[in-house]
C-alpha cells in the first residue's frame, strides 16, 4: 500500500507541478488562444483534485478509491501512448507517463492493497 500511495503522490506532485507552470505561462505569456489556455489549465486544476482525492481515500481504506485509481492511470496510460506517436512525438515523456501507471496499476491489484481497501462505506 505505500509503494502505491507513494507512486501516486508522485503523479500527483508532477501533476501540480505542470499545473504551475501552465499558471504562471498563462500570466507570462500571450496565448494564442486565450479561453483554450483557461481551459486547458483548469483541467489540470480538476485532474490534481481528483488525483488527491484519490489519494486521500486511498489511505483511509476506502474501495471505490481503486477504481478512481484505474481510471487514473487508464488515462495517463492513453496520455503515454498518445506521446510516443505524432509529428511531436516524445518517448522520454511517454516511458515517464507510461512506467509509474503499469506500475500502480499492479499495486492495485495486489493482495495486501485489495485487502487494505476492502472495506466498504455504510
Amino acid at each position: 500500500m505505500i509503494a502505491l500511495l507513494a507512486v501516486l503522490v508522485l503523479d500527483a506532485l508532477l501533476i501540480a507541478a505542470a499545473l504551475a507552470y501552465l499558471v504562471v505561462e498563462l500570466l507570462v505569456e500571450r496565448p494564442d488562444s486565450m479561453a483554450t489556455a483557461i481551459a486547458i489549465t483548469v483541467v489540470v486544476a480538476l485532474a490534481l483534485l481528483g488525483a488527491v482525492a484519490v489519494i486521500v481515500h486511498l489511505a483511509r481504506g476506502r474501495a471505490w478509491a481503486r477504481s478512481g485509481a484505474l481510471v487514473w492511470q487508464a488515462l495517463q496510460i492513453a496520455l503515454a501512448l498518445g506521446s510516443f506517436q505524432g509529428l511531436f512525438a516524445r518517448n522520454d515523456i511517454g516511458w515517464l507517463l507510461l512506467a509509474p501507471a503499469l506500475a500502480a496499476i499492479v499495486l492495485l491489484f495486489v493482495p495486501p492493497v485489495v485487502a487494505a481497501t476492502g472495506r466498504r462505506e455504510d
